[in-house]
C-alpha cells in the first residue's frame, strides 16, 4: 500500500436508488456472510471495514446513504469529499439502472474532478433486466457484479474500492494547497 496513506483510512460512499441493496452489500462485507434483514436507510450511516491490500491493511470508512429521492440532497453531504464512490444499481431493475446518469451528475456537480466511481451491479444471482452492452456505456473506473444475498463478488468490490480510493487519496495529497490570502475590503481612512 502506498506510503501516502498516513491518515490510516479512506472515505468511501455507497450511493444509488432505494432498494438496490446498498446496506446489504456493506453488511455482507462487515459480517463476512449475507445479512437478510435490513431496513431502508434514513439519512446515512457509516461503518468501518478493514481489507488487506498487497499485504497492508486498508481501513475504509464507508458511508451508506439513503436512496430515496427526498434524501438525495442530504446524501451529497456524505459523498462530497469521498476518496471513492460505489454507485450501485440492481441488475434485476431497469429503473435503478436508468437513474445512474442522474447519480453521476450529482457526483460530477459535488465531488472533486476525477473522483473514482466503482459501479456495483447487485443481485447478479437473479434474472437480469439490464443488458451488458448498456452497462458498458457507463463511464466508471471499474464495474463489478455482486450478490449481497449469495456473497458473490463482495470482497472483489471492496478490494477495487480500496485500491482506487488509495490511488485517489495519494493523487489529491500530491496537489499543493493554494494559500488563502485575506482580502482587505475596507477602504483606507484618511489621516486626521
Amino acid at each position: 500500500m502506498s506510503s501516502c496513506n498516513d491518515d490510516r483510512y479512506i472515505k468511501a460512499a455507497i450511493i444509488g436508488d432505494s432498494g438496490v441493496g446498498k446496506t446489504s452489500i456493506v453488511q455482507t462485507m462487515i459480517h463476512m456472510e449475507p445479512t437478510f434483514e435490513t431496513t431502508s436507510t434514513l439519512g446515512a450511516t457509516y461503518s468501518n471495514i478493514k481489507i488487506d491490500i498487497d499485504g497492508s491493511e486498508c481501513k475504509i470508512r464507508i458511508w451508506d446513504t439513503a436512496g430515496q429521492e427526498k434524501f438525495r440532497s442530504l446524501a451529497v453531504n456524505y459523498f462530497r469529499d469521498a476518496h471513492v464512490i460505489i454507485l450501485t444499481f440492481a441488475l434485476d431493475s431497469l429503473d435503478s439502472f436508468k437513474s445512474l446518469p442522474s447519480w453521476l451528475d450529482l457526483i460530477k456537480d459535488n465531488c472533486p474532478p476525477d473522483v473514482p466511481v466503482v459501479l456495483a451491479g447487485n443481485k447478479c444471482d437473479l434474472e437480469f433486466e439490464v443488458e451488458a452492452s448498456e452497462i458498458d456505456k457507463i463511464q466508471v473506473v471499474d464495474y463489478i457484479q455482486v450478490s449481497a444475498k449469495k456473497d458473490i463478488g463482495i470482497k472483489e468490490l471492496f478490494y477495487s474500492v480500496a485500491k482506487h480510493g488509495i490511488g485517489f487519496k495519494c493523487k489529491v495529497k500530491d496537489v499543493p494547497e493554494k494559500p488563502i490570502i485575506p482580502q482587505n475590503n475596507q477602504p483606507e481612512k484618511a489621516c486626521c
